[in-house]
C-alpha cells in the first residue's frame, strides 16, 4: 500500500487564508485537511485490541464503502465530498518517523564519530587497495 503526505503545502495553506473573508482571515489554517479526522470510540479500539497513549504512531488500513457521494459546481471552482463508511479497520503501533531525513555530511559526521575520531577510507579505496595487492 502507498502511503500519501496529507500535510498541507505552505502555498496552499496560504491560498485558503487568502480566500477567506472578514473574521476568519484570523484564524490560522490547519496542517491537516479536518477531512481526515478519524474519530474511533471505546468499542472500535477494545475491537481492534489497541491501547493508543497520545503522541504514539500507527499504522491503521480499512475497507470500506462510499455512502455519500456530492459535487458542487462553481464559477470559481470544483467542491467534491465523499463519506466513507468504514466496515473493517485495523491499526498496529509503528515507531515515530524521523523529522526529516539526515544529510550526507550528518551521515559523515556520525560514522566519523562511531569510528571514534579516526579516519577510515572509503569501501572504494579499499577495494582498490586490495587489487594492487594481489
Amino acid at each position: 500500500m502507498k502511503l500519501h503526505d496529507m500535510r498541507r503545502s505552505d502555498d496552499d495553506r496560504k491560498d485558503i487564508l487568502e480566500s477567506r473573508t472578514g473574521g476568519l482571515r484570523d484564524n490560522p489554517v490547519a496542517e491537516y485537511p479536518e477531512g481526515l479526522r478519524l474519530d474511533l470510540d471505546h468499542e472500535c479500539l477494545k475491537r481492534m485490541g489497541v491501547d493508543p497513549q497520545h503522541g504514539e504512531h500507527y499504522r491503521i488500513e480499512g475497507e470500506g464503502h462510499v455512502s455519500r457521494r456530492s459535487q458542487e459546481d462553481t464559477d470559481q471552482q470544483k467542491d467534491r465530498r465523499v463519506t466513507l463508511t468504514l466496515h473493517k479497520l485495523g491499526a498496529e503501533r509503528t515507531q515515530k518517523p524521523p523529522e526529516r531525513a539526515k544529510t550526507v555530511r550528518e551521515d559523515l559526521e556520525d560514522a566519523r564519530h562511531l569510528a571514534g575520531g579516526t579516519y577510515s577510507p572509503s569501501i572504494g579505496s579499499r577495494f582498490a587497495d586490495r587489487g594492487e595487492r594481489e
